[in-house]
């Protein structure tokens, strides 16, 4: 699995429920502007590289089908708002222990004895992570960022990674723009 599939698969988790991690934040003295949008596009800056091409494109036409079902209008530039991302991916390792004890504890009238053991076990997985930064057309300052992050699913059909793409992308944009 190449790293930019890994950050895929781990977006495409956010239709799945547990593990998932979305928060968002906003620039409070730009409410007014942001609910003022109607048109965006995408920031001409340089793409994370991680992402294959294939990849990218998908992200992008799921925040696309999200941007579009609130009402907002594509254009190839000079939209009100631009939108950019990042992915990236961190192998993360998680430990969970379990004690076992065979025997008879104290009491009044024994004492103790009996054998305790502890197995200590280690999870090794891939963390995704995809921020979506929306920056102001006028003011070129960023006024919304959703930060997505997941377990990586290595196991996704590209018509899964999709479909959880544009669900993820739905998510991240939930509270876009701030009421």
């Amino acid at each position: 699995m190449t790293r930019g599939t890994a950050v895929l698969a781990a977006l495409a988790l956010t239709a799945c429920g547990g593990g998932i991690d979305v928060k968002s934040d906003y620039d409070p003295s730009a409410v007014q502007a942001m609910n003022s949008y109607k048109t965006y596009s995408w920031a001409t800056a340089k793409r994370d590289q991680t992402v294959s091409t294939l990849n990218a494109q998908r992200i992008i036409d799921a925040v696309d089908n999200a941007l579009k079902s609130k009402g907002f209008t594509k254009q190839a530039s000079g939209g009100d708002f631009q939108v950019a991302f990042i992915a990236t991916t961190a192998q993360q390792t998680d430990y969970s222990t379990t004690n076992d004890y065979y025997g008879y504890g104290w009491g009044r009238w024994y004492g103790g004895g009996g054998m305790s053991t502890s197995r200590t076990t280690a999870y090794n997985w891939t963390q995704g992570t995809l921020v979506l930064d929306i920056v102001d057309g006028k003011s070129n300052q960023m006024v919304y960022r959703a930060t997505e992050q997941a377990e990586v699913d290595q196991d996704l059909s590209p018509a899964e990674r999709q479909t959880r793409l544009n669900s993820g992308a739905l998510k991240m944009l939930e509270k876009f723009p701030p009421k």
